[in-house]
């Protein structure tokens, strides 16, 4: 695999076109020709160097531009995380009811500033692509911008989410200074009624202010990301509307998870079926949108689906391609499955080393699975759904996710 940092997309290749580039770092496109000539046509050869040469992968003379990491890949996972989700801080400024991390009062035990940079450069030197940071709220910890410098200049794609409640005009020239690769701010409602409903009062007129702040001073990519619950399920296409006319990118639209506050609050989560027939609405509505529709769900060719094309198992992204570090230093699979028993922390253990052997990492790269995803149509896409539903709701990891696209709707 290939990330290229400034494009900030991955590519994969196979392993002729990877010798094709290791070969390029140490000899002169001539030799490597003749190398490969019983493996490759020098047409085609030339095709493929001239196409990599203009994306900036190649140099002009011929050489590799890029840096080559250890490969410690096995059959189950790959070597390090593509994606790692940061959770720099649990302390929030709001009480939402459907919180994964429960968020709230954050506790002395968090980790400084020079422990969390340890953390960040064990994630880039273990060749970690991109750092999703959240909480709590991020913004609500006074060194977050340090932070946000520290991985950037480790060459790792950043992207923020926030409540945007904190974002006035002096927050919003600082994360201008970050070359921030996307900004999720969230929004839970077409309107102030329903927003403030879910997130406290004033939320919304304040969250609104903080993206008129971030247009103001920035460049950036900002979406608007709208968790979907049986409270806001009527809102969807008054925040659609209200995303058109906002200064932003567009919108994501994820399903509220029984983990966290939700698994406290079961009338926030949808049925099985009302998950189906919104996602049709979703889909159609997408069709018709002026601006980029973002569908964060297990659906055949949606977004973080690609992903599991990268292993050929059951069971999603977490701890095969994607994981999550708390604000105490502690690596889990993702924020949905949390086992205190087998918490490790980084600073004690060693990123790699917690990524390689942690029995829960281990646990879920050998589930067998169930017969019923098993012999599904869209398990080749979804592998199964979100373990963290399968568990949290079924009480096993070999569990079909919650929201399973083969739900009966007659």
């Amino acid at each position: 695999m290939l990330w290229d940092r400034n494009s900030f997309r991955l590519f994969s290749f196979d392993h002729i076109a990877t010798a094709i580039f290791e070969s390029l770092k140490e000899y002169p496109p001539d030799m490597v020709k003749r190398a490969f000539q019983e493996y490759i046509s020098p047409d085609d050869l030339d095709d493929f160097l001239n196409l990599w040469r203009e994306e900036g992968v190649i140099g002009e003379e011929g050489d590799f531009q890029g840096e080559f990491m250890p490969d410690r890949s096995q059959s189950d996972f790959i070597s390090a995380p593509l994606r790692v989700y940061l959770d720099i801080t649990w302390a929030c400024n709001l009480r939402c009811p459907h919180c994964v991390t429960s968020s709230g009062t954050a506790v002395k035990s968090e980790l400084s500033t020079d422990d969390m940079k340890k953390v960040i450069h064990e994630m880039a030197d273990a060749g970690v692509c991109e750092v999703v940071v959240g909480g709590g709220e991020p913004l609500f910890r006074k060194d977050c911008f340090e932070l946000f410098s520290a991985i950037v200049e480790r060459g790792m794609a950043l992207t923020l989410f926030t409540n945007g409640v904190l974002i006035g005009r002096e927050k919003a020239k600082k994360i201008a200074e970050i070359p921030f690769r996307s900004i999720y701010i969230s929004l839970d409602g077409g309107d102030e009624r329903c927003h403030d409903y879910i997130r406290g009062k004033d939320s919304f007129k304040k969250t609104l202010m903080g993206i008129q702040n971030l247009s103001a001073y920035t460049d950036h990519n900002v979406y608007l990301q709208y968790t979907i619950m049986k409270q806001n399920v009527k809102d969807i296409e008054p925040a659609l509307k209200l995303a058109h006319e906002l200064p932003v990118y567009g919108i994501a639209f994820s399903f509220v998870r029984p983990s966290g506050r939700a698994a406290l609050n079961e009338n926030l989560v949808l049925t099985n079926k009302e998950f189906n027939i919104i996602l049709d609405k979703l889909f159609e509505l997408r069709e018709s949108a002026d601006k980029e529709v973002q569908i964060k769900a297990f659906v055949p060719g949606e977004d973080g689906e690609d992903s599991g094309r990268l292993y050929r198992g059951f069971g999603c992204g977490g701890g095969r391609v994607n994981c999550t570090i708390d604000p105490y230093g502690n690596l889990y699979p993702c924020n949905f499955i949390q086992y205190p028993g087998e918490r490790e922390n980084i600073l004690e253990k060693g990123f790699l080393n917690i990524w390689t052997k942690n029995p829960l990492f281990q646990k879920l790269r050998n589930l067998k699975g169930n017969e019923k995803c098993l012999n599904c149509q869209h398990f080749e896409h979804c592998r199964g759904g979100c373990r963290g539903e399968a568990l949290n709701c079924f009480g096993s990891l070999d569990a079909p996710g919650y929201y399973c696209l083969k739900e009966d709707r007659s």
